[in-house]
């Protein structure tokens, strides 16, 4: 028994590395595009453009080029916790996100940054065709070019 123990721990090991394992049954699944726009705070697809350290979380900067809800100028900040095990989400430099912001927490201050994390839809531009198809036209007062008003 001792000699199959270290092999099945090693398999489990390399499970869990390449993300064979299932997740954990108790996660609900994530709503779909519309009912995601619909309790969001902002929706808009962006393009990271820079990210700060603030305590523990990450200050996300992103250029919007289509808005379905909340940004109306060309940037926005949005908040991330910083870790991984809060479900902060982790942005790279120079790619484009469809970004779902949740709505602040009811204390926090009106001067509170959107937030989003890794248990929204957000998720790669090239992963979210099926999103942005669902989400159809970003609001009416985007310019033609898809890029946000200032």
């Amino acid at each position: 028994m001792n000699a199959i123990r270290p092999a099945s721990t090693r398999l489990l090991s390399v499970a869990l590395l390449f993300g064979a394992v299932p997740a954990a049954a108790d996660e609900p699944p994530l709503p779909g595009p519309k009912e995601a726009l619909e309790s969001a705070a902002a929706v808009f697809v962006g393009k990271m453009v820079g990210k700060e350290r603030e305590g523990a979380v990450y200050e996300v900067k992103f250029e919007v080029s289509r808005s379905w809800k909340g940004p109306r100028g060309k940037t926005i900040t949005v908040s991330t916790p910083t870790s991984a095990g809060l479900a902060g989400y982790r942005f790279r430099d120079g790619e484009t996100y469809p970004v779902y912001c949740l709505p602040r927490f009811a204390d926090a201050a009106e001067t509170a940054l959107p937030w989003t994390n890794a248990m929204t839809r957000t998720h790669p531009l090239s992963e979210a065709a099926a999103d942005i198809k669902e989400l159809g036209e970003p609001r009416g007062d985007d310019k033609k070019d898809g890029s946000a008003k200032e």
